[in-house]
């Protein structure tokens, strides 16, 4: 059985949750890609050392990484939610984790003046995307023609979203951090930008 190159995987921008249940749990990601992390398709009696691995993935799925939009599925979000509930991680890892973050922090405090002028240049793009989103939410109402969606002008924005999801859910899909709430949100926030600017 390999042991994770800590080094290697530290350097990551992201990890998948099952990724990061599988590094801390000491275990090689790559060879369990072929596994799907859902209780009924794990065989722990082929594969014991996955019953640690699959606890602390249900503990991460669990967990509302993205209250920190700068913390989401970063690794040390996942090695400081460990340390935050007292689960064991191993102190290679630790050890670069902590290593990783002080580089980070000081990086931060230097690019803190930036930001500013990168704020600006973030709310534009983020405009953009939600313009974009909603301009696909009336190209689908235009296109269904389904009055319970309502229409261009009047948009049953929670319909949609019941779309959505119903969709997502019959083809096995998850859309992680974007909840019935928050895509009413944004869908409307899109719409408004949408009509804003028509």
């Amino acid at each position: 059985m390999l042991t994770p190159d800590y080094n290697y995987f530290i350097k990551l921008d992201s990890w998948s949750k099952k990724e990061a249940a599988l590094i801390i749990s000491g275990l090689e990601p790559d060879q369990y890609r072929h596994i799907r992390f859902a209780y009924k398709h794990l065989d722990f009696e082929k594969y014991p050392e996955l019953i640690q691995a699959y606890k602390l993935y249900k503990l991460f799925l669990s967990i509302d990484f993205y209250r920190h939009h700068e913390y989401q599925s970063h690794p040390v979000a996942y090695v400081v939610e460990c340390k935050k509930r007292d689960w064991s991680v191993p102190d290679e890892l630790f050890k670069l984790t902590r290593e990783r973050y002080a580089k980070q922090m000081e990086l931060s405090s230097e690019t803190a003046i930036d930001q500013t002028k990168d704020g600006d240049c973030l709310q534009k793009e983020k405009n953009y995307l939600l313009k974009t989103l909603g301009s696909m939410v009336m190209m689908y109402i235009f296109k269904q023609k389904n009055s319970r969606l309502g229409d261009l002008k009047n948009v049953n924005v929670s319909q949609v979203v019941d779309d959505i999801l119903q969709f997502l859910e019959n083809n096995n899909l998850k859309l992680y951090g974007l909840g019935k709430s928050s895509l009413n949100k944004r869908i409307g926030d899109g719409l408004r930008l949408v009509k804003r600017d028509q």
